[in-house]
């Protein structure tokens, strides 16, 4: 009973020659790499920025000119509208209502403000083959003042400019006369300013700029106001998070995976496994002949019988070129394994005969 235990286990050890020992220890080596990488791959955690709103706001900017008449006997209104006809002769005063709103929503708790202002921006140029410079310009304050928080969270600023742009031709011509030559004119209505948003994530400003041209000069005739499309704007108030994605189960259970089998590998071709014993060795070198050579050979039920004069060649790839030479087969008979029985191979011509024996014992192949 002991001995048939001890047997059992010995016969648990796999039988490697050195060509198996190397090519299993060399799989495992390779298995461990791949581990090592998939592990490494696995462990890089991809990270990302996650951008998330915590206010978001709109703002909008828009101008209502009127303009007065004088008394007169062609027009039955006081005041036109934007998009009219105005007549230089009888207009004498522009009426512009601006007004600039911030409207937002969100999480986060934002303290709005901010300033505005409304001036007239004067600019004279210079002109000579279509190349247009800048000779002087010239802001002149209206009115300035703060923008007010709105109940709605956001803040809003409303102002009226009033003016006669005769006023400014008449500067434009005090500014020809000092500085001794004519120029083009340039005249405008600004409302200017920013929004400031207040709150524990962030500060931020919101400037918008609103411009009407203006007729620059007082000559008879007839001109109109280009009032310009309502700004509209928007903006949000944001917080960035980095974010680190969980490692990759399909990498790491790979890794894992491999390096349990470069292990059991390694540890297989260097320490587990036993080197084979003469006889062993010998059927581990027939069947490895069988593996390369076996589709070349024909197997036989009865022995073949190797004559006296028989010529005993060095190995069985020379026979095989023998048998494919002479265009006779080369025969084995297999025993009770399926492998050549006495390890012998024959190739028969006509009264000559050619073999190959695989001898008993054999030492280990390198």
């Amino acid at each position: 009973m002991e001995e048939a235990m001890k047997k059992g286990k010995k016969n648990i050890r796999p039988v490697f020659d050195t060509r198996r020992k190397i090519a299993t220890t060399l799989a495992g080596l390779i298995c461990l790499v791949a581990a090592a990488f998939l592990l490494f791959r696995a462990m890089q955690r991809e990270s990302t920025v996650r951008e998330q709103t915590l206010y978001s706001y709109e703002l909008g900017v828009n101008a209502e000119p009127w303009v007065h008449l004088r008394e007169n006997s062609v027009f039955s209104e006081e005041w036109l509208s934007a998009g009219a006809v105005y007549p230089r002769n009888l207009a004498d005063l522009l009426w512009v209502k601006f007004s600039a709103k911030l409207t937002g929503e969100g999480s986060l708790t934002v303290r709005c403000g901010g300033q505005y202002e409304s001036a007239v921006e004067l600019a004279g140029y210079f002109n000579r083959d279509g190349e247009k410079k800048q000779i002087f310009s010239q802001r002149i304050s209206l009115e300035s003042g703060e923008i007010q928080a709105g109940e709605d969270g956001g803040a809003f600023a409303e102002t009226i400019a009033q003016l006669n742009p005769a006023d400014y031709a008449e500067r434009f011509a005090e500014i020809e006369r000092e500085l001794g030559g004519s120029f083009e004119h340039e005249l405008k209505l600004v409302f200017s300013g920013k929004f400031t948003l207040q709150s524990e994530a962030e500060h931020q400003e919101k400037p918008f700029s609103l411009e009407i041209p203006l007729p620059d000069d007082t000559k008879s005739g007839f001109y109109t106001l280009e009032t310009g499309a309502e700004i509209q704007d928007s903006g949000s108030i944001t917080r960035r998070e980095r974010m680190q994605a969980a490692p990759s189960f399909p990498k790491l259970a790979g890794g894992v995976l491999l390096l349990a089998g470069g292990i059991f590998l390694v540890l297989t071709g260097l320490i587990f496994s036993k080197a084979p014993t003469p006889e062993e060795a010998r059927k581990i070198e027939l069947r490895r002949l069988l593996r390369k050579y076996g589709s070349r050979l024909v197997f036989t039920e009865s022995r073949e019988v190797v004559p006296a004069d028989a010529i005993r060649l060095k190995n069985l790839e020379s026979l095989l070129l023998v048998a494919e030479e002479l265009r006779q087969p080369a025969v084995c008979t297999p025993d009770a394994e399926g492998l050549p029985l006495d390890g012998m191979f024959t190739v028969r011509c006509d009264n000559r005969s050619f073999f190959v024996q695989i001898p008993e014992p054999l030492p280990l192949s390198e």
